[in-house]
């Protein structure tokens, strides 16, 4: 038998497979990317939050009085309160209360100033109703125009330390179709 034919009947060796670079870059990358997340997640998450227990629950997992947000307080500003909006091209009047939360300590101050500037007050909520895109008015949760009210309202009461919330728990449209 000559080399040539010995060589020829040993089965061929094959070679080591070796992982494609491929597949070890893209399993480089995905390993950083879970690590920078769990960090990230470390880092921004702020841990565990403290729960409050209902009232008369058990003692040693509620707030203490004074460790929980201010009382608040509801004053009405304005009942059935109707006010134009001409914006869509034909005529609809919106039909609406307003309501704001101010410190419950401060109640009877705000109520007090809401009834000495009533007036005012329905002016600048008129002017917002009038100059408002009829989207705003027509929003699921009336966000937008809260938030006008909000500012609006934050000027009117001279106070930029007041925090107050605006409730619109009635804002109807009436005709305009």
């Amino acid at each position: 038998m000559s080399a040539e034919e010995a060589a020829a009947a040993q089965p061929e060796a094959k070679p080591k497979k070796k992982l494609p670079m491929t597949l070890i870059l893209v399993l480089s990358v995905a390993l950083v990317e879970a690590g920078g997340f769990v960090l990230a997640m470390k880092f921004f998450g702020g841990g565990p939050q403290v729960a409050v227990g209902a009232e008369g629950g058990d003692s040693a997992i509620a707030a203490p009085d004074d460790a929980g947000p201010a009382r608040m307080a509801e004053v009405e500003l304005l009942a059935r309160f109707r006010a134009p909006n001409q914006k869509s091209g034909r005529s609809t009047i919106f039909d609406m209360d307003v309501f704001i939360k101010v410190p419950a300590a401060r109640r009877d101050e705000i109520k007090q100033f809401g009834e000495d500037h009533k007036g005012e007050i329905q002016d600048h909520v008129a002017r917002i109703v009038r100059s408002a895109d009829p989207k705003v008015m027509l929003e699921p949760d009336l966000k937008t125009l809260r938030m006008l009210l909000r500012a609006t309202l934050a000027e009117v009461f001279e106070d930029p330390e007041l925090e107050i919330e605006v409730l619109v728990p009635r804002c109807v449209p009436i005709g305009g179709g």
